[in-house]
């Protein structure tokens, strides 16, 4: 599923999802950079699951906004993690799945 980011630090980050997350559940993300490098691949937990408000223009369906704590980032991936979040604008585009599975990419 894609989704997009609304806040990110070295702990963890916001995303705008589609679907309802329970707290608690396992996320696997890719982080895309626009560079076009591969991504960065992190572990997270679903902190808290709120409805958006705010609608995105021409969207019928509900969206909700997800914090998600990072709790695994591989020793290959923290500097790059590291270098991103310095240089991130807000909409990043990241990649997630809900319930522990890998993503295949």
């Amino acid at each position: 599923n894609d989704a997009k980011s609304r806040d990110i630090s070295a702990g963890g980050l916001r995303l705008l999802v589609d679907k309802k997350l329970e707290q608690g559940t396992v996320l696997y993300i890719d982080v895309l950079r626009d560079n076009g490098l591969d991504p960065i691949s992190l572990e997270g937990r679903v902190a808290w699951c709120n409805e958006a408000k705010d609608k995105t223009q021409g969207m019928d369906r509900r969206q909700f906004h997800v914090g998600i704590e990072l709790t695994k980032i591989a020793d290959d991936y923290k500097q790059m993690f590291t270098d991103l979040i310095c240089s991130l604008e807000e909409g990043q585009k990241v990649k997630y799945v809900p319930d522990g599975l890998p993503i295949n990419t």
